[in-house]
């Protein structure tokens, strides 16, 4: 179990590199760090991009489920079901955000105006709730889904997921690489 966790956390380490080369790509800049705050900085996001994922998976991709759940245990709560769905969309607008903003800021290790980052970084937090929120749906509507397909079809879609929100990351970092260049000069329009 150890030597599994230890090549997770290698293996998203590296991922959050590839991200770092995808940035840097976008910027078109290719600054290095030394290899100790590579890895540092990989580790940090390693954890905060982990938490996004359970986080949004939790809240919202299965939060209507959980609510439901606890709502025959507890009666009281679908007095306050309204107000716990704006809730758990709250805090993972707020979560997300801040995360967002952090890697958009930290991960193409150069310095950046804070207001040429929120254009991306809303971007990617509208779609990545959108994402969910879709998926979400889906799950909810297919009953039979884990019966048809079995766990490989949940896998499937959750790896579905991943790879949009990972998109929508992508897509952000290049809406924030062109108010960059054009601030720079470098903008070739």
């Amino acid at each position: 179990m150890l030597i599994g966790s230890i090549l997770t956390v290698y293996s998203m380490g590296k991922a959050i590199q590839t991200m770092k080369r995808k940035f840097r790509l976008a910027y078109e800049i290719d600054p290095k760090l030394p290899l100790y705050k590579e890895w540092g900085v990989s580790l940090i996001f390693v954890v905060l991009v982990l938490l996004s994922f359970c986080v949004s998976l939790i809240l919202i991709v299965a939060g209507r489920w959980l609510l439901s759940l606890l709502s025959t245990h507890f009666p009281a709560i679908m007095e306050i079901y309204l107000s716990l769905q704006v809730l758990r969309y709250s805090i993972v607008s707020a979560y997300l955000g801040f995360v967002l903003f952090g890697i958009y800021y930290i991960l193409p290790g150069i310095k950046q105006r804070k207001r040429d980052i929120l254009p991306g970084t809303l971007f990617s937090l509208s779609a990545w709730m959108l994402i969910s929120y879709l998926f979400s749906t889906f799950l909810n509507r297919i009953n039979d889904f884990t019966t048809l397909y079995g766990s490989l079809g949940t896998i499937i879609a959750l790896l579905t997921w991943m790879f949009l929100v990972n998109t929508v990351i992508l897509l952000g970092a290049y809406i924030n690489s062109f108010f960059y260049l054009k601030n720079q000069g470098n903008s070739n329009d």
